[in-house]
């Protein structure tokens, strides 16, 4: 079997739709068979004839045939390139809105918060990865998604108020203010969300001392979001 067939054979036999690095695939399966050269030159080959589709550069998928014809590349798919599990990362942005019923709006693109990567941004075709040092338990997702949600309530395309209630009180349930504080100390919050996510815990009646983050002489812009935006 030649350099070009053995390469040929391997890559094709991956699983479809999962996403691969090819120089770590390299290292790990051929680096001592395979010249690199020739490694690089049959993904272009299988890339070119459509057996192989980029997702940006050095990483690829095998494309899975659906009844429709190509079945696209799921966000857990994306997500799971960087995020193995979920104490590495957690989605934010328009994939979260939607995973959250906010909106109808499918993502265009897909934006998650990591430990898991070096560089302050990293992106794999049109997802985007935003270094964060934390440990991503349940506690920490779930402030850092909330926070997420009102940073961005105005964009949210015709956001679905009765969801979002639903959404408001569930945090609420399992709001925990040194939680906070630790997801605060990493993004610097603006004060008008810190305002906002104040107003959401007194209407929900949750003891908190977050007003000492605040000015008691300022006015902040806080969005209507006990009645629905037409």
């Amino acid at each position: 079997m030649t350099q070009s067939e053995l390469v040929t054979n391997t890559l094709l036999n991956l699983s479809p739709n999962t996403l691969f690095e090819s120089r770590e695939l390299y290292q790990r399966y051929f680096s001592t068979e395979v010249s690199e050269a020739n490694f690089f030159k049959v993904i272009n080959r299988l890339i070119t004839s459509n057996l192989l589709i980029s997702f940006s550069k050095g990483v690829f998928y095998i494309p899975k045939q659906g009844k429709n014809g190509i079945i696209p590349l799921s966000p857990s798919t994306i997500k799971s390139l960087v995020i193995s599990t979920n104490e590495h990362g957690c989605e934010v942005g328009d994939i979260l809105y939607y995973q959250l019923k906010l909106t109808t709006q499918k993502p265009k693109t897909y934006a998650y918060y990591t430990n898991s990567i070096a560089e302050q941004k990293k992106t794999y075709g049109y997802a985007l990865f935003k270094k964060l040092d934390l440990m991503f338990d349940g506690l920490i997702t779930l402030h850092i998604q909330f926070m997420d949600v009102l940073e961005h309530f105005e964009d949210i395309h015709q956001i679905n108020h009765k969801n979002f209630l639903s959404y408001c009180e569930s945090f609420c349930k399992s709001f925990d203010e040194k939680t906070f504080l630790i997801v605060h100390r990493q993004l610097n919050y603006q004060k008008k969300h810190v305002a906002f996510l104040v107003e959401i815990l007194n209407y929900y009646a949750v003891t908190h001392s977050l007003n000492s983050l605040l000015s008691h002489r300022s006015k902040y812009h806080i969005p209507p979001w006990l009645t629905p935006i037409y």
